[in-house]
Formats: structure tokens, sequence, C-alpha cells
């Protein structure tokens, strides 16, 4: 069963797409919307799938476990900030596969609290509403955070969950080392000579590190649920191929997807590093097998249904 993580930023301005920022009501919005106070307002929320349907009947069922305090809102604004801070953040945990008359609202609003403690969000910020829904196709948490770290006493969204890295030596192309220049294209020399190492600071993928830890915690937990999909969706294999591999077949395919994150891993961190040349022929390698087993085993899938057609004609 797959439990699915997603996050969005809410800036204190209006984004240059026509969302609405704080300063223009976008937090009473998507406040009123998962109330279900107006169902309408669908522009702020955050969504797996933007296209859902609303069960009003269903509606009551839904759990506000802390609502937003909307004096909150006037604390924010009054704050210290720049219009382009990211002034709050939503995260939606949407547990696919789940039967909605079946779950259980307290064990999932624990296993959501636990984690979050147990990478410092508790810590950090402060939480402004939560509720759980059961009135859409899955069962999902919409979790509220103000974007004011208690600790550096400032709107550090990104800081947190984006850091810089260390400076990283930069590589050319071919992989050696790039060296800072002069206007005149000279190598810039330090006081004993030595040509200058180019290096950068990088922020790192927020999004995918928020992502890897639910998955790593719901694994060390030993949930009964996974933060990642199956791989099938990348290769664009449908379920019936997927069920038609061998164990053996979807372990390649399992060490593929390693493959892959290592590689976006390590170009996200550096986009020069040295590495990346061989593990992306290394997924070049595991890939080849991979979908010549999938045309085989489509062509298999195609001979058995005209085998089908004609049994039924013979009929």
């Amino acid at each position: 069963m797959v439990a699915v993580l997603n996050m969005k930023f809410y800036k204190f301005s209006d984004t240059k797409n026509g969302e609405r920022g704080i300063n223009s009501g976008s937090m009473i919005a998507i406040e009123k919307h998962s109330a279900r106070e107006d169902i309408e307002i669908k522009r702020c929320e955050i969504k797996s799938k933007q296209r859902t349907n609303i069960d009003r009947d269903l509606s009551k069922n839904n759990v506000a476990i802390k609502r937003l305090d909307y004096a909150k809102i006037e604390e924010m604004k009054k704050r210290k900030h720049k219009s382009s801070n990211v002034g709050a953040f939503g995260l939606v945990f949407d547990f696919q596969n789940s039967e909605i008359r079946n779950f259980d609202v307290a064990i999932h609003t624990k296993m959501i609290n636990d984690f979050l403690k147990e990478i410092g969000i508790i810590e950090h910020f402060e939480l402004l509403s939560i509720y759980c829904h059961l009135d859409e196709l899955r069962p999902h948490y919409h979790v509220m955070f103000d974007g004011w770290d208690k600790i550096k006493e400032k709107y550090a969204v990104n800081d947190f969950f984006s850091p810089l890295s260390a400076p990283q030596q930069v590589f050319n192309a071919d992989g050696s080392k790039r060296y800072k220049k002069t206007p005149k294209g000279k190598d810039k020399l330090d006081l004993e000579g030595n040509k200058i190492p180019y290096t950068e600071q990088v922020r790192e993928n927020g999004a995918q590190n928020l992502q890897n830890s639910w998955d790593s915690y719901l694994e060390r937990h030993q949930y009964i649920y996974t933060g990642k999909k199956k791989f099938t969706s990348l290769l664009s294999l449908n379920s019936s191929v997927w069920r038609d591999m061998s164990e053996q077949d979807k372990d390649s395919v399992y060490y593929f997807r390693r493959l892959e994150t290592l590689y976006n891993t390590t170009k996200s961190k550096n986009k020069n590093d040295v590495a990346l040349p061989k593990i992306r022929d290394e997924m070049s390698e595991a890939l080849s097998p991979i979908l010549e087993l999938t045309q085989t085993i489509q062509e298999q899938q195609r001979e058995q249904k005209n085998k089908n057609v004609l049994r039924l004609d013979d009929e």
C-alpha cells in the first residue's frame, strides 16, 4: 500500500501564475476549503491529483483535528518578512489503496505526528491546522504549518528543507577540475601561486529529501505502507505486464530504480560529478533487458488474446 507525501509553499505575495498569496487571503481560502465551508476554492489546495470529487454526504465524516486560528495569520504578517518569503507550508499525506470505511483516524494521526516530530518539523515550526478528509476517493490529511522558524527566529522554510551544501568543487564536462578565472580569462592564483578551485553551493532537493525521509520512516517502523509508488510507472509498464514478471525480473526493475535515484541525487548535488557518466552507463545496461522483456511479455499477451478470440469464434 502506498502513502504519498506532497508539500507546497505559500508566499506572502501573489505568484506569477495568479495564485493568491497570504497577503491576499490564501490561508483563509485554504481553511474554508479544508473545513468544507466552501468546496469551490481549489486553487490553493495541495493535491496529488487535481481532479477530485467531494461527496458532500460523506463530509460529515471528516475530522478537524486542529482548525486554523485566523488571528495567527495577522501574527504572521506582523513579523519582519519580505513579500517573497515563504510564510507557510502545507503537507498532504495521501493514503492510497486504503478503504475509507476501515480507515483508523487515530492510528494514522499518531503516525503522522510521530514522523513530524522525528524529522524536526514540530520543533522548528508551529502547527496551524490539520484535517483528515474522508469524503473523497482516498483518505488523506492536510497539515498546515507557520513558516516562522522558532529556533532561528525568522522565516526560513527553504533553509530547513533545502539547506545549502558545503562548497563543492565544480568540474568541467570532460571531468577536469574547474578553476576561477580573471576577467581576462587567466587562472586566478592564491598568495602561494596556486590556482583557486571554482566551487559552488547547491541547495538540496527539499521535496525529494522529505519524501525519502517519509519512506524511510515507514520502512523502519514496519508500517504496511510505502512512501513510493511502484516503479512500473517510470517505464510505462501497465499492471498486466508487471503481474507477468517473475520476482527476479522485478528485482531488475527495482535495481534500475535505485540507479536512477542515485543518478538524480548525485546530479542535484553536483551536475558535473565525474561519477555521473558511469552511473548513466549502468542505467543503460540495466534498462536494455527490461525493455526487451517488456516487449516479449506484450507479444505473448497479444498472442494469447488472439487465441481467445479464435476460440470464441469457433464456439
